[in-house]
């Protein structure tokens, strides 16, 4: 969280202009449609996001702020930011993630691809990490009584990020610096929005760079980034939640299960 306020007082700092300034409007929930006059959809989004964000289960916290993030590019997108999808709704861009069709993009199926020739090191590490600390036993049970959830939480992820970093901050400093110093901003500030060390968001701030890319090729439509998203984090942090030294596929075949038992 503190490196989410960071990057937000970095944000306070630009000369925010037009329509940005009601997507930023809504770093209080809900006020970014007030801005626009929409009061009913204001209180929709209010109500949601605190609504997700007072929960203890941590999924739903995530998917509060993901609700959060995706509020700011909805009311930097009816302010009339543009290019966006003007009439796509949240819960068609939630469903993204469950399209196989996104799967056809040449930068998506690569990262996809990436996360998952590097799923079986990871895992190891996460075991390891797992063990030192004493709490496999923990994770093996909330994996068979919990892990179907994530699947819908990292939706909510791809679709929330996306929306925020690619939708609303990168197209919107393009308008005004350029579309690859908006890139450049944007990814960055994706990158150290995420606790993680100097190295591991630089990391992260190349990839975002190939989300950016991804959404200008495909003419500014988030389906694809949504997907791509979505399924990158699914089977890279999968492991973490599921760190099992039971390594068949059919068990755990990108962070989840094929078989029901729950």
């Amino acid at each position: 969280m503190k490196n989410l306020i960071f990057v937000l007082i970095i944000l306070t700092s630009f000369n925010i202009r037009g329509q940005m300034a009601n997507g930023f409007a809504g770093f209080i929930p809900g006020l970014g449609q007030v801005t626009n006059g929409n009061y009913w959809e204001a209180l929709g989004y209010l109500t949601s996001i605190v609504g997700f964000s007072s929960q203890k289960d941590p999924k739903l916290k995530t998917v509060g702020l993901n609700i959060w993030f995706y509020s700011m590019y909805d009311a930097w997108r009816d302010a009339g930011g543009s290019p966006a999808e003007k009439n796509t709704p949240m819960l068609l861009h939630y469903a993204q993630t469950f399209n196989p069709l996104n799967i056809w993009d040449p930068i998506g199926a690569t990262l996809i691809g990436v996360a998952a020739e590097s799923r079986t090191e990871a895992r190891k590490e996460y075991y390891q990490e797992a063990k030192k600390s004493g709490d496999t036993e923990y994770i093996h049970r909330w994996h068979n009584t919990e892990m179907w959830k994530s699947t819908l939480t990292f939706a909510a992820v791809g679709m929330g990020e996306e929306a925020f970093f690619r939708g609303f901050l990168f197209t919107g400093f393009s308008r005004f610096m350029g579309t690859w110093s908006g890139a450049a901003v944007s990814s960055l500030m994706f990158g150290f929005a995420h606790v993680g060390n100097r190295q591991e968001n630089f990391g992260r701030s190349l990839i975002a760079m190939l989300f950016c890319w991804q959404y200008h090729r495909n003419n500014y439509e988030l389906g694809k980034n949504i997907f791509a998203h979505a399924w990158f984090d699914q089977i890279l942090v999968g492991p973490y939640m599921v760190s099992s030294s039971n390594k068949s596929w059919r068990k755990r075949p990108l962070g989840i299960k094929i078989t029901i038992d729950y």
